[in-house]
């Protein structure tokens, strides 16, 4: 018997490290980044934080978007952190409220009025209001995160993100979704990780 009992008592302590070491290293494969700016309402209802003084680029179509994207790589990715796919973050003007452009306009990336950059495909450098932003089901930068519980609109607030480990859902495309903790909001970062 007692033969048995130290079998058992060695399988449930190999078991507990595995497990132990298996959770450590899941937890531990996150990367955590804190998100800064303004609470501001997104087209779909819910509060974000997105970039102090904001301002978005409007071009007049999809193509000058893409383009332009693709050409200011390396300025986009300093301003939000990560790469963008040009697919995501050119939005037509007519998915959000209240329209200001018109049809056939489209949103390109959003960031902090210091950090806009000059361009002939940018018709105008936009100033970020309510509404906006974050159409149900669309992407989200990295630098935008949903607001805390009880933040309120035009605050300063930070927002601590995850991304990688068990705080993402990959969903196949080598990008980060979801939010803080593990939280499943209606839209997602469209980071790209190369």
């Amino acid at each position: 018997m007692r033969n048995f009992n130290a079998l058992l008592d060695r399988r449930v302590a190999s078991t507990a490290l595995i497990l132990g070491l298996g959770t450590a290293v899941l937890a531990g494969c996150g990367t955590e980044y804190t998100v800064s700016g303004t609470v501001h309402k997104g087209a779909n209802g819910i509060e974000y934080v997105i970039p102090n003084d904001a301002h978005q680029a409007v071009y007049k179509n999809k193509a000058d978007c893409e383009a332009d994207v693709q050409a200011h790589e390396a300025q986009i990715k300093k301003a939000t952190g990560a790469e963008v796919k040009p697919s995501d973050v050119c939005q037509p003007v007519t998915k959000f409220h209240p329209v200001v452009y018109p049809r056939g306009y489209y949103y390109g990336v959003m960031t902090s009025g210091q950090q806009e950059w000059n361009s002939t495909r940018v018709i105008t450098w936009s100033p970020v209001r309510d509404g906006q932003f974050a159409a149900n089901g669309e992407a989200l930068q990295r630098d935008v995160a949903q607001a805390p519980d009880g933040a309120t609109e035009g605050e300063h607030t930070s927002v601590n993100e995850h991304e990688g480990g068990i705080f993402s859902d990959t969903g196949g495309d080598g990008g980060v979704h979801g939010g803080g903790g593990g939280e499943a909001p209606d839209v997602h970062p469209i980071v790209v990780d190369r």
